[in-house]
């Protein structure tokens, strides 16, 4: 499996997360799309990705997207598409941004996937935490402030995606970092093809640049097979740390939503 293959299984897996999270949602695969919809009307909960390649025969991006947007529609919901440049032909890449323009969807986020195999030890000295995982009441509860507060999504969306029980019985595991009874920092991880994925890293601003998210994956990851590649998606703010740590990039995503919606 090359690199951004890996990069884009294990991401498939960990949104198909959102389609059983709320009780509500959905997931299917039609045409080339995987379609995966949480039932909350918030664009970067509800997803379609390739499949597939899209090979540069003309409309064949088009089709997809449309498909996509139709299916969404029906469901009353507004949604997004992650698309992974290495899917692309050389055409379809070079006209993606009015494709999707063209579609009514606006890009939100560019970010890399990236991979470190294995990861190096720490550059610097790294700040003691306790960490538990997502399993309780009071975990759940410190898991979606978090991703609320760092990603800037509603308390009330992220409560209705993260705070059920039985959202947390499929291959997504959650985790939080403490700082004696403060929940600071969380992260997700899921295993597949040999490759753990992490995802969801988020730190209050007022413990962030202090090693805690580093901390965190890192005593997570130490419970793993040391063999396994490590993949992520970065947001821009994250970059630095990541090529700290010693991921380097192998692919690229963007993720185009409908619009009004914050990414």
């Amino acid at each position: 499996m090359k690199p951004f293959e890996r990069n884009a299984a294990n991401l498939i897996e960990s949104l198909s997360f959102y389609g059983h999270a709320t009780g509500k949602g959905c997931i299917e695969e039609s045409g080339g799309v995987r379609l995966v919809a949480s039932g909350v009307p918030y664009s970067v909960f509800n997803i379609a990705l390739l499949t597939s390649p899209v090979a540069d025969i003309e409309g064949e991006l088009e089709r997809r997207i449309q498909l996509a947007g139709n299916w969404f529609r029906r469901q009353g919901l507004s949604w997004s598409f992650w698309i992974c440049e290495d899917h692309l032909g050389r055409r379809a890449a070079r006209s993606l941004h009015t494709i999707f323009d063209r579609q009514g969807l606006l890009c939100i986020a560019e970010s890399p996937g990236m991979e470190a195999w294995p990861l190096p030890p720490p550059r610097r000295p790294l700040p003691p935490m306790e960490w538990r995982r997502v399993q309780d009441a009071p975990t759940r509860q410190a898991f979606t402030h978090l991703v609320s507060v760092s990603f800037q999504v509603p308390f009330s969306i992220a409560e209705q995606i993260y705070s059920r029980e039985a959202a947390w019985a499929g291959e997504l595991e959650g985790y939080v970092g403490y700082v004696g009874s403060e929940a600071v920092c969380s992260c997700g991880l899921v295993e597949s093809d040999n490759a753990l994925g992490i995802y969801s890293v988020s730190t209050l601003p007022d413990w962030r640049r202090k090693g805690y998210a580093e901390s965190l994956m890192r005593q997570v990851l130490a419970t793993r097979p040391a063999s396994s590649c490590i993949i992520l998606q970065s947001s821009r703010a994250g970059q630095k740390l990541y090529y700290e740590m010693g991921f380097h990039r192998v692919t690229r995503w963007f993720v185009f939503a409908t619009p009004s919606t914050r990414p």
